[in-house]
C-alpha cells in the first residue's frame, strides 16, 4: 500500500486571531468572575432577597399602602425577625455554654471519685484540664477578641450592603414592569413578553417553599419551648432550614428534637410534643395540595431541589443553600412561561 502523502492544512490569519482573542477573552472572564466572586455573592444574594420580599411590598400596594411606606415595612419587618432569630440563637448558645462550664467539670469530678480515673487524674489533673479547655473553647473557635470583633464588623458591613442591594432591587423591578405594561399599552410590547410572569411565578413558588419551612421552624421552636427542651431557637433553625430539603429534609429536621424529647422529657410531655409536630404537618400538607404553584408535569421539582440546596450548601453554606432554592425555583417559573404556547 502507498503511505498517503501529508497534507498541509492552513488556517487563514482571521480565523486564527478570532480563536486567539476568544481564548484570551475566555480566560481574561475566569479571571474577572474568580476575583469577583464575592461581589457576585452579595448580587444574587440581594437578588434572590428580593423575589421573596417583592410578594410582600406587592401584597401592601394591593391594600391601598403607599409604595414607599410598604417598601420601609417589609424591609424593617424582615430585619426586626432577623436580629430576634440572631439574638434567640446567641443566647441559646451562651446559656449553653455556662452551663457546659458547669457541668463538665463536674461530670469529669464524679468520675473521679467512682475511681476509674483516679489515677490518671493525679497525674493529669483532669478536672482543672476540662475547665481550662471549656474556658478556652471561644478563643479557638472565634479567635482573639479583637479578631473576633473584626470578623462580626465585616460581616456586618456585608449584610448592611446586601440590604441595601435588595432595595435598590425591589425599587428596580417594579420600575421595569411598570415600563413594560406602558410598552404593552402604546403596541410595542415586550419581545420576551411573558418571561415576567414567569418569574413572577416562580418567585411565588419560592416564597411559598420558605414560606413553609418557616412556619414549620417556628412551630418546631414553639413545642420545644413549650416542653422545656434547651435552646428551642436553634432547634427551630435546624428544622426551617432542613425542610428545603425535600423528604429526607423531614427526618433530618425532626431527628434532634424527637430525639431530646424521647430521651429526656416525661412521657406524656413527648407524647403530646410529638402529636403537635405531626398536627403541623398535616396542615403545611393540606396548605401545600390548595396554595402551591404547580411546576410543570414533566420538571421533577422535588430532585431539582435538593440538587440546588446540596450544590448552594457546597458553594455558599446556609445562606448558599437558600439563595439557590430560590433561584432554582425562578429558572422553573421562567422555563414553565417560555414553553407555553402563547
Amino acid at each position: 500500500m502507498r503511505a498517503r502523502t501529508p497534507q498541509e492544512v492552513r488556517l487563514a490569519p482571521v480565523f486564527a486571531v478570532r480563536v486567539a482573542v476568544i481564548a484570551v477573552g475566555a480566560v481574561v472572564l475566569l479571571i474577572v468572575l474568580m476575583r469577583a466572586r464575592l461581589v457576585l455573592h452579595w448580587i444574587v444574594t440581594a437578588g434572590a432577597a428580593a423575589m421573596l420580599l417583592d410578594g410582600p411590598v406587592r401584597g401592601l400596594i394591593e391594600r391601598r399602602v403607599p409604595r414607599a411606606l410598604a417598601l420601609l415595612s417589609v424591609t424593617l419587618g424582615t430585619l426586626a425577625g432577623a436580629a430576634l432569630l440572631t439574638y434567640g440563637v446567641v443566647d441559646a448558645v451562651v446559656d449553653q455554654y455556662g452551663n457546659l462550664r458547669e457541668a463538665a467539670p463536674a461530670a469529669v469530678a464524679d468520675l473521679v471519685r467512682s475511681g476509674p480515673l483516679a489515677d490518671l487524674d493525679r497525674r493529669l489533673d483532669l478536672v482543672a484540664r476540662t475547665s481550662d479547655l471549656i474556658d478556652q473553647a471561644p478563643e479557638r473557635l472565634f479567635g482573639t477578641p479583637a479578631s473576633a470583633a473584626r470578623t462580626a464588623a465585616e460581616r456586618l458591613g456585608e449584610v448592611v450592603l446586601v440590604i441595601t442591594l435588595t432595595v435598590f432591587m425591589l425599587v428596580a423591578y417594579e420600575r421595569f414592569e411598570q415600563r413594560l405594561m406602558r410598552m404593552n399599552a402604546a403596541g410595542h410590547p415586550w419581545r420576551w413578553v411573558g418571561i415576567d410572569l414567569g418569574v413572577s411565578d416562580g418567585a411565588s413558588g419560592a416564597r411559598h417553599v420558605i414560606g413553609r419551612a418557616v412556619a414549620l421552624g417556628a412551630v418546631t421552636a414553639l413545642v420545644a419551648q413549650l416542653a422545656g427542651v434547651p435552646a428551642p431557637v436553634v432547634l427551630g433553625l435546624w428544622m426551617a432550614w432542613w425542610r428545603l430539603l425535600p423528604v429526607l429534609g423531614l427526618v433530618i429536621g425532626h431527628a434532634p428534637l424527637v430525639l431530646l424529647l424521647i430521651t429526656d422529657r416525661p412521657r406524656t410531655v413527648a407524647a403530646v410534643a410529638l402529636l403537635a409536630l405531626i398536627i403541623a404537618e398535616e396542615l403545611v400538607r393540606l396548605v401545600d395540595i390548595r396554595t402551591s404553584v404547580r411546576p410543570p408535569p414533566h420538571v421533577p421539582m422535588a430532585f431539582l431541589s435538593a440538587l440546588a440546596f446540596m450544590a448552594g450548601f457546597e458553594l455558599g453554606g446556609v445562606t448558599g443553600a437558600v439563595v439557590v432554592v430560590v433561584l432554582a425555583h425562578l429558572a422553573v417559573g421562567v422555563l414553565k412561561a417560555a414553553a407555553a404556547p402563547t
